[in-house]
Order: structure tokens, then C-alpha cells, then sequence
């Protein structure tokens, strides 16, 4: 196109393509046929063991010393003693049938076991919500001291719960802890007076973790709530 050599307007003029397919052959050039990419084989059925209920889903609500429970805002587990999954270590199941003030849930608190020795809770390692519920119905005369503590914390050095909201009253703590050995051990002892430490139920759900590798014992201090 235009005059003989390069300018401005058909640079070097029409390309003509059937002399370019001669030049390299009849057939012109090969196209390369994509290579297909093995696919995964199919994953076949195998025997495993079953795998530990996660951190994100763990809840277990116990009536302490009772049976289960259909309370106005919560379903209970009856109490147990522990022999893997859950349970306590220790102690005699009590009952009262005296109303209790600050609560709907009468029946929670009027079950209460006596001098548990620990409550077992197998979990995944991560951080969980424990929360206590308490009530006294013996003579407040006789001081009812206890220390209680979970995996390495002391949530409690001396609680007394007729000290704290009288007679008859619903009293419930909550605490964070961080369990690093897949057994959250909550452990209840004497710390004064002849009465030995009781509670009427225990709830244990799971929090976020956080970050992976998360030293467990930046927590160590438990800060309670009180309700």
C-alpha cells in the first residue's frame, strides 16, 4: 500500500498471509494442545476417631446436686459425676425447699451439692465463660468460707454467700479462664468455719480464643461479675 518502503500513513504496508503460512510451511504453525492438569482422586471412606466438639460450639449448663432442669431462661443437665465428658470429683447432693429471693429459677438454686471437690469439664484448649450460682440456706451463724479456683487462677479466696447477699438469696459469679490441657478443673475447698463449700450450678460456655499462641497466662487474674 502507498509508495515502495515505510511512511507515515501504511508504515510497511499489508501484511499478505498466505505468503507467511508458505514461508513456514503448508500447514502453518502448530497449535499447542493445553496439557490437562491431573484432577485430585476422590477421597476414599475411613475409620476415625471421632473428633473433640470445638471450642466455638462447648456450652454445659449443670444443676449442681440436681436433676436436669427446664428453668425460665435455661435447660440444665442432671448433676453426674465425672467419668470423662463432665461431672464432679466429690461431695453429697442437698436439697431445701425455702423460696429464694433474686431469682424465677427457685428449683436451680434449692439443689446444691455439698463439698464437691472439683468439677471436670473436658473441652478443647481455649478460653471459656464459668459461671457460679450460689445460695445459703443454713444458719448464717455458722460461717461458710471457700476458695475456688480454676486452671491455675484463684477465682475465689474467701467467698461467703450469706456475707455477700443474705439468706435465701440467688448469688451467681462469672469468670474468664483459659484452659491449655483440655480439662477445665474448677476446684472448691474450706478456707474457715466448720462448713464445707457448696454450689448449686455451673455453667461453662466458650469464648474466642484470640490469636494463635496466645500466652494462656496473660489472664491469670480473674475479675469477677457480680449479678
Amino acid at each position: 500500500l502507498g509508495p515502495a518502503g515505510f511512511d507515515n500513513d501504511y508504515g510497511h504496508g499489508l501484511v499478505d498471509a498466505a505468503a507467511a503460512l508458505a514461508a513456514i510451511g503448508a500447514g502453518g504453525p502448530s497449535t499447542p494442545v493445553p496439557t490437562a492438569t491431573p484432577s485430585s482422586p476422590e477421597p476414599t471412606a475411613t475409620s476415625a476417631s471421632p473428633t473433640p466438639e470445638p471450642a466455638s460450639s462447648y456450652g454445659v449448663r449443670a444443676n449442681a446436686g440436681g436433676p436436669s432442669l427446664s428453668g425460665a431462661e435455661q435447660t440444665w443437665l442432671a448433676d453426674r459425676a465425672y467419668s470423662g465428658g463432665w461431672g464432679y470429683t466429690n461431695g453429697s447432693a442437698a436439697l431445701s425447699s425455702h423460696s429464694v429471693a433474686g431469682t424465677q429459677d427457685y428449683a436451680l438454686y434449692q439443689a446444691y451439692r455439698v463439698d464437691p471437690g472439683e468439677y471436670r469439664f473436658d473441652v478443647e484448649n481455649g478460653a471459656y465463660s464459668v459461671t457460679l450460682h450460689f445460695a445459703e440456706f443454713e444458719s448464717g451463724k455458722k460461717p461458710r468460707s471457700m476458695a475456688i479456683s480454676a486452671e491455675g487462677q484463684v477465682l475465689e479466696s474467701g467467698l461467703n454467700i450469706a456475707g455477700t447477699v443474705g439468706m435465701y438469696t440467688a448469688l451467681q459469679r462469672s469468670y474468664e479462664v483459659t484452659v491449655s490441657d483440655g480439662v477445665l478443673n474448677i476446684a472448691f475447698a474450706k478456707t474457715g468455719g466448720p462448713m464445707p463449700p457448696i454450689v448449686s450450678a455451673i455453667e461453662v460456655v466458650s469464648l474466642d480464643s484470640g490469636a494463635a499462641g496466645e500466652d494462656p497466662a496473660a489472664d491469670a487474674t480473674a475479675t469477677p461479675t457480680y449479678t
